[in-house]
């Protein structure tokens, strides 16, 4: 799959995630803009660390493995960003996390669904 489709599939995660986001607590417009920077960058992670430069790229990093790693870091960050009692950078550094991982998780989800898939 192309970076570019890999990128927007991690943007319409990303407005999802926000939009829920917001239901929870009022976010800045600047925060917003750093999480969608952090879930394409996330999104392109996993073609960072194993390159596509055969057809067979998909390793660890692009493992199921990894997705169900990546899926209960996300959620971790996420229950942290949502709750009370962290504020200014510890809940902003999390956000940013919990992006960076969404962005890993619409990759490797977005992988899953061509004909090669996932490696166990």
């Amino acid at each position: 799959m192309r970076r570019i489709v890999h990128f927007c599939i991690g943007a319409l995660f990303f407005l999802g995630y926000a939009y829920v986001l917001v239901e929870f607590r009022p976010v800045p417009a600047g925060y917003l803009l750093f999480g969608l920077i952090a879930t394409i960058g996330g999104a392109a992670l996993p073609d960072i660390l194993e390159a596509p430069v055969d057809a067979k790229h998909r390793r660890f990093f692009h493992s199921k493995r990894m997705l169900k790693c990546s899926v209960a870091i996300f959620a971790g960050c996420v229950l942290v960003t949502i709750l009370p009692g962290f504020s200014g950078f510890e809940k902003e550094l999390v956000f940013a996390f919990s992006c960076l991982f969404l962005g890993y998780i619409s990759h490797l989800l977005a992988d899953s669904t061509t004909h090669r898939g996932l490696p166990e």
